[in-house]
């Protein structure tokens, strides 16, 4: 039964170029983290701009009565934390600016009957080395986070944000880490220990909202991240997020009856997990396609795939030129846009209806029928690489020095896939693109 019907609001907190150009537009950058140390008095005044008018009370009204009931806003730790005398000072800089726009985000999802999800989308030092976390390939091979400091600051962020926003009535949850790095995910020891002191510190102030957490290379050795997860972060309204595109690389020449195929077959992976015992959501998905338009077939197929999950955010709420499909959001990666152009997303029932009780209420609900599943102890990295080489430890260093080579490799040849629509043809596959962004 899918309960959450929501959108992501990219780009408000962490303005992404491809979305909106037009606030790089004559700086010569392309990130955030680029901007403010090319001018950060500018970048300031852009960003107070841009966060009064890019999302507003009545984006949160056109939701609601379009038939949605949920929100996730991508955040950088700076606006959980501040960045007064970072290295990299991001803006807002002042906590103060950015607390003052969430505090009219959750009470505008209050007065509209939206539940909003907080997501540590930029983490310190960047998890992913992508332009979305707030630096793009900022840190050498893209990657600063898994530090103990990094992981120590992402801990406050989290702290910060349940502190403040823990007994909102419009919470819905707060996701810890969005689209961690292959090469984080690989570190699983350090990626689960910081997860479990961030649960922790979720639960010290609500046992009741989501706490999510995002497995994003899902299809991956050995045998896919989703084994490394099993019995692992099991719990109540502990979910699962996963980030499921199929417009990347070879995916982009993909026709229409192939991208129907790959739903099901991800229908098929969240079953997989939902075995595991998680809870499933849906964190980003689009229309996008590549060569072959969608439509409403390819909402659709998704849509269906998702049926069994607790729902699902679309990626996302605007773009520029959203209102002229073909552009830079068009009918794919633009809700605004899709919906414009005639495609349904929610059912009939929904629109324009007010929610009989609160989405946590609604969810509440549900997850009490779930019989619940005994978290176990789950394979190490150890245990699985002694299993993936049962010779033992000899293959070790070489299999580390060629997953380095192929990935710095894989990281050049990525490096020309600027613009996120046009990446969905320009990079060789779908994980050439994955690791490139990782």
């Amino acid at each position: 039964m899918t309960l959450i019907r929501g959108v992501n609001l990219g780009s408000t907190f962490i303005p992404e170029a491809w979305q909106l150009p037009s606030f790089y537009a004559g700086t010569g950058t392309l990130c955030l983290c680029k901007l403010v140390q090319a001018n950060a008095t500018e970048a300031a005044v852009r960003m107070r701009r841009h966060l009064a008018t890019f999302v507003t009370e009545d984006d949160f009204a056109w939701l609601a009565a379009h038939g949605f009931n949920a929100v996730r806003v991508p955040l950088g730790y700076w606006n959980a934390l501040g960045s007064v005398g970072d290295a990299i000072p991001y803006v807002p800089m002042d906590v103060v600016e950015s607390f003052a726009v969430l505090d009219q985000m959750l009470d505008w999802g209050s007065a509209h009957g939206l539940a909003v999800l907080l997501d540590l989308h930029g983490a310190p030092g960047s998890q992913n080395g992508a332009d979305h976390s707030g630096c793009g390939h900022e840190f050498g091979d893209g990657i600063g986070w898994g530090g103990e400091e990094s992981v120590r600051r992402s801990l406050a962020a989290v702290g910060a944000l349940v502190g403040r926003y823990g007994q909102h009535d419009a919470l819905l949850g707060i996701e810890l880490l969005n689209e961690p790095a292959w090469a984080v995910e690989w570190n699983h020891g350090r990626l689960l220990d910081y997860y479990t002191r961030a649960l922790a510190l979720v639960r010290a102030v609500n046992s009741d909202i989501l706490v999510v957490f995002n497995v994003l290379y899902k299809n991956d050795f050995p045998g896919g991240f989703g084994d490394w997860w099993t019995g692992q972060l099991v719990g109540p309204r502990v979910v699962l997020d996963l980030h499921l595109y199929d417009c990347y690389g070879n995916a982009s020449r993909r026709s229409l009856a192939e991208h129907v195929a790959q739903a099901r077959e991800w229908r098929a992976q969240i079953a997989q997990f939902q075995a595991r015992g998680h809870e499933v959501l849906i964190g980003e998905w689009s229309l996008a396609t590549g060569i072959h338009h969608g439509g409403q077939a390819w909402a659709d197929a998704q849509l269906d795939a998702f049926t069994d999950t607790l729902g699902w955010f679309f990626w996302s709420l605007k773009a520029e030129g959203d209102l002229h499909p073909g552009s830079n959001g068009g009918d794919t990666w633009s809700l605004r846009g899709v919906l414009a152009s005639g495609i349904v997303l929610t059912p009939s029932a929904a629109r324009g209806a007010a929610m009989l009780e609160p989405l946590p209420a609604q969810i509440e609900a549900v997850l009490s029928t779930r019989m619940p599943v005994e978290p176990r102890s789950a394979p190490t990295t150890s245990t699985i690489l002694a299993a993936v080489l049962p010779g033992g430890w000899l293959m070790l260093a070489s299999l580390v020095a060629c997953i380095t080579v192929l990935l710095w490799g894989v990281r050049r040849r990525g490096a020309a896939c600027t613009d996120k629509p046009l990446r969905c043809a320009a990079c060789a596959d779908e994980r050439e693109y994955l690791r490139m962004e990782s």
